[in-house]
C-alpha cells in the first residue's frame, strides 16, 4: 500500500489506511511495508524509496506463491541484498520526511499568509501594502487572491490575514467565493484550523444592510474551525472613507503580529526601523484649523470637459471580461429627463456581433476614459512626452513586478503615456499611501510636512482630500515643490475601475441591441462642480454624435457583461414580482417587463389563456393578453396563471424626470404591468399632509396586499436605486 496525504490534516493518509485495514480483515497479507507519503514536505521523499523497494518485494511474493511452503522458508532467508538496501532507504526517507516536517514548521513560524477578496482593487492594494511592510519586518509574507488558497497550501500556515470586501447582497467577491466554499463545507472537522491564528479586515458600505457581511462570515467560520483570532476584526466603511478604519487597524496590526511570532520564534524586526511603516518622515502635530481651506491657493482642475479619445483599436487585449471588452457602437441616445446640467439618457448599444448573452437583471461594465484636461495637465506638469510609449520596467522579474504594483497586470502593451493615464489610472486621490508617497517627493519642508500630516491622519485625509474629491493634478498644482517620478506615481496609483449599469432591455425582445440608462453625475463641492468620470465621458460621446461629425457612426463604448444571479427575474410567470425603482433604479425593471411581455406573447401565440390570480382566493379570471385584446377561452389548450406585477416608481416631477413614461404606460395598458404606483416628491398631493410623496408612502398604502403576496404567494421583491437614503426608507417600510 502506498498512501498519499498531508500531515497538516488530522486524518493523514486515511483513505489508504482504511483500504489497508479492510484488505487485512478480508484475509489479505501485505508483502511490502506500507508507504505513507506527506504532500506537506514533498511526496517524493517517501514515494521514490518505496518504488525502489517494490520490485524486490514483488519477486519475493511471486516466488512465495509459486513454490511449496517448505521451500519458501529457506528462500525467505535469501533476501536479496538490493531489497535490504531499499528497505533501509525507505526507513531513512521516513526519518528525513519527519525532520523536514520539523524544519518546515520552524520556517512557518515566520510565514504569514495574506488572502484577499476584492472587486474594485481596494482589498488587493491593502494586502499588497501589508505584504511589503511585512517583508521589511523580516517576515515571509505570501499574498494571493483568496480563491488561490489551495495553490499556496494555505492550511500549512500558522498565521493568516484575511482582507475581505463585500459585494452585491452581502456576498463574497468573485475571487474569494471558492475560499468561502472551502471553509464553509459542513464536513469540515471543528479542529481543522486548530493550529492557525488569524485576523480579518472587512471592507463594506454601511449604506447597505449587510455591512461587511463577507468579512464577518469568514471571521465566524474561521473561529468555528478552531482558528484563534489574534487581533480584532476591522470593519472599514467605504461610505465615509476606508482610511478611517484601515490606517489605525494597520498601525496596531504590527504589535499584534509581533506578539504572535515572538511567542514561537522570538521577536521580529520593526518595519523600517524607527520610522513609520512606509518610511515617511513623521510630521509635526497638525490640526484641521491650522490647515484652513483658505490657506491653500488651489487652482483646482476638472470643471471643463472636452473630447475624449474613444479609439481603442491599438489596444491589445488578450483576456476575457474586463481585459477583453466588446466595443459596442452607439446606435442611439435618447434624453429621458431634461435637467439642463444633469440630464438622464437612454443609450442603445449595438451588440449584434458580440457573444454577450444577458438575462433580466444583469449589468454591463463600462470602461471609461478620464478627463483629458486633467491628463494633459499631469503630462505637462511632470514633463512626460504624451505620445512616448510606456514600457515595462527593465531588470525586474515578473514576480517582482507583480508584487510591486497592480498596473502591469491590468494593461496590455504597447500603449503611450497618455493612453495609460486616460484609460487605466484613477486620477482621484483615494489612499493615504498616495499622500505619503507625494510627501517624500516634496523639496519644500512645509509642503512635505503638510502632505505627510494628511497621509497619517484619517480625519484630515477624509476632510481635506476625499470629501473635496481632489485629483493628483489638484495636489501637484498646489504643492509646487512636489516632483514625483512618473513611473513611481503610476505604480502607487489605484487602477481606474469599470462602472456598472443595469441592462434596461430584454434579450428576448432584441438580441442585437442593448440599452442602459444613466444620469449625468455632478458633485457639488463648495463652489466647484466635479463631473462624474464615466457619465461625463458618455455624455461627451453623445455630444459628438449629436454634432453629426464623420466619426459619429464609429464611436463605440468598451463593455463587458456582469451577471447578477441574485437579482434575476423569475422564470415562473406565475410568481408575483414587486419592483421598487425610483429614478434610474427603474432601468433593470424595464428589462424585467420586456421579458415578461415576451413570455405572455409566447403563451398567447401558443393558444394559452392568460389568467390572473384573484386577490384572496376564488375563481381565476382571464385577463387581457399581451396584445391588449381579451383572452379567448374557447378552444384554448391551457390556462397560464400570470403573477401580479407591481412597480413603484418615484421622481421629483412627472414633467421633468418621469423616466420611461410612455413605455410604462404601455405596459400598464396591456397588463404586462398590473399595477403602476408613481410618487412625485416635488408635486403637491392632497392625500399626504406634507405635500410630496415617496415610494415608501405608496408601499404603505397597500402594505396588506404586499404582505400577502410575499408571505402567501412567494412574491419576489426587488429594490434598485439610491442606497444611501431611499433603500433604507424602503426597508423600514417593508418591515
Amino acid at each position: 500500500m502506498l498512501a498519499l496525504g498531508d500531515q497538516n490534516y488530522d486524518r493523514f493518509c486515511n483513505g489508504g489506511k482504511v483500504v489497508e485495514e479492510l484488505l487485512k480483515k478480508a484475509g489479505a497479507t501485505p508483502f511490502c511495508e506500507s508507504g505513507y507519503a506527506d504532500d506537506g514536505v514533498g511526496l517524493e521523499a517517501v514515494v521514490e524509496p518505496w518504488r525502489q523497494l517494490l520490485p524486490g518485494k514483488v519477486k519475493e511474493a511471486i516466488r512465495a506463491l509459486s513454490e511449496p511452503q517448505k521451500a519458501a522458508e529457506p528462500e525467505a532467508k535469501k533476501t536479496d541484498a538490493k531489497t535490504d538496501r531499499a528497505a533501509a532507504a525507505l526507513a531513512a526517507a521516513e526519518a528525513i520526511a519527519r525532520n523536514a516536517k520539523v524544519r518546515l514548521a520552524n520556517q512557518a513560524d515566520r510565514r504569514v499568509l495574506i488572502l484577499y477578496g476584492s472587486a474594485t482593487g481596494n482589498s488587493e492594494a491593502i494586502a499588497r501594502n501589508i505584504a511589503e511592510v511585512a517583508r521589511q519586518a523580516e517576515l515571509l509574507p505570501t499574498f494571493v487572491a483568496a480563491n488561490k488558497h489551495a495553490d499556496v497550501k494555505w492550511d500549512t500556515f500558522s498565521c493568516v490575514l484575511l482582507l475581505m470586501a463585500t459585494t452585491g447582497d452581502g456576498e463574497f467577491c468573485e475571487n474569494a467565493t471558492k475560499f468561502w466554499r472551502t471553509i464553509g463545507r459542513a464536513s469540515n472537522p471543528p479542529e481543522m484550523l486548530l493550529h492557525m491564528r488569524y485576523t480579518v479586515l472587512a471592507l463594506g458600505d454601511q449604506n447597505y444592510d449587510k455591512f461587511c457581511q463577507a468579512g464577518k462570515l469568514a471571521d465566524a467560520r474561521m473561529a468555528d474551525l478552531g482558528a484563534t483570532r489574534f487581533y480584532p476584526m476591522g470593519c472599514a466603511d467605504d461610505g465615509v472613507g476606508l482610511e478611517v478604519v484601515v490606517e489605525p487597524w494597520k498601525q496596531k496590526l504590527w504589535p499584534a503580529l509581533q506578539a504572535v511570532f515572538s511567542s514561537t520564534s522570538g521577536s521580529f524586526g520593526t518595519p523600517v526601523s524607527g520610522k513609520s511603516p512606509l518610511n515617511v518622515p513623521q510630521s509635526p502635530s497638525l490640526r484641521p484649523e491650522k490647515l484652513g481651506n483658505g490657506s491653500l491657493n488651489m487652482n483646482l482642475l476638472g470643471s471643463a470637459l472636452s473630447d475624449r479619445s474613444s479609439d481603442f483599436s491599438s489596444y491589445d487585449y488578450t483576456k476575457h471580461g474586463q481585459l477583453n471588452p466588446f466595443y459596442a457602437r452607439i446606435k442611439a441616445a435618447t434624453a429621458l429627463a431634461h435637467h439642463p446640467e444633469t440630464p438622464t439618457y437612454r443609450l442603445t448599444l449595438d451588440v449584434a456581433e458580440s457573444t454577450i448573452e444577458w438575462t433580466p437583471g444583469d449589468a454591463i461594465g463600462v470602461l471609461p476614459c478620464n478627463n483629458d484636461t486633467i491628463v494633459d495637465y499631469l503630462l505637462q506638469r511632470l514633463e512626460v512626452p504624451p505620445h512616448e510609449d510606456f514600457r515595462r520596467p527593465t531588470g525586474s522579474t515578473a514576480q517582482e513586478i507583480k508584487e510591486k504594483t497592480l498596473v502591469y497586470e491590468a494593461i496590455r502593451f504597447p500603449l503611450t503615456n497618455r493612453q495609460l493615464l486616460m484609460r487605466h489610472v484613477d486620477l482621484y486621490v483615494r489612499r493615504a499611501e498616495q499622500l505619503r508617497f507625494l510627501a517624500n517627493q516634496c523639496s519644500d519642508k512645509r509642503e512635505r510636512d503638510m502632505l505627510a500630516g494628511w497621509g497619517t491622519s484619517p480625519k484630515l485625509m477624509r476632510d481635506l482630500v476625499i470629501s473635496k474629491k481632489l485629483t493628483i493634478g489638484d495636489l501637484l498644482e498646489t504643492f509646487q515643490s512636489c516632483a514625483p517620478p512618473f513611473r513611481e506615481l503610476v505604480e502607487i496609483t489605484p487602477l481606474l475601475q469599470p462602472r456598472y449599469y443595469s441592462v434596461a432591455s430584454a434579450m428576448m425582445r432584441n438580441r442585437t441591441e442593448l440599452d442602459i440608462c444613466f444620469h449625468v453625475v455632478q458633485h457639488n463641492v463648495g463652489d466647484r462642480k466635479i463631473p462624474g468620470v464615466c457619465t461625463s465621458w458618455l455624455s461627451s460621446l453623445i455630444e459628438r454624435i449629436s454634432s453629426g461629425s464623420d466619426e459619429a457612426t464609429s464611436i463605440s463604448v468598451p463593455i463587458f457583461l456582469k451577471t447578477t444571479p441574485e437579482f434575476s427575474c423569475p422564470d415562473d410567470i406565475a410568481r408575483p414580482i414587486i419592483m421598487i425603482g425610483p429614478g434610474t433604479g427603474v432601468a433593470p425593471f424595464m428589462s424585467f417587463l420586456q421579458h415578461r411581455e415576451w413570455q405572455m406573447q409566447q403563451l398567447a401565440a401558443d393558444g394559452g389563456v392568460l389568467a390572473a390570480l384573484p386577490p384572496q382566493g376564488g375563481v381565476t379570471k382571464p385577463i387581457d393578453n399581451a396584445m391588449g385584446k381579451p383572452a379567448q377561452t374557447a378552444g384554448a389548450s391551457c390556462t397560464a396563471v400570470v403573477g401580479e406585477s407591481h412597480l413603484f416608481f418615484g421622481c421629483k416631477s412627472r414633467n421633468v424626470d418621469y423616466l420611461y413614461h410612455n413605455e410604462l404606460d404601455a405596459f400598464a395598458k396591456n397588463q404586462t404591468l398590473r399595477y403602476l404606483h408613481t410618487a412625485f416628491s416635488q408635486e403637491e398631493d392632497d392625500a399626504y399632509w406634507y405635500g410630496g410623496v415617496y415610494v415608501q408612502d405608496k408601499m404603505m398604502d397597500i402594505s396588506g396586499r404586499l404582505a400577502m403576496l410575499i408571505h402567501d404567494r412567494n412574491a419576489y421583491l426587488y429594490v434598485c436605486g439610491d442606497a444611501k437614503s431611499m433603500a433604507k426608507d424602503v426597508h423600514r417600510a417593508k418591515r
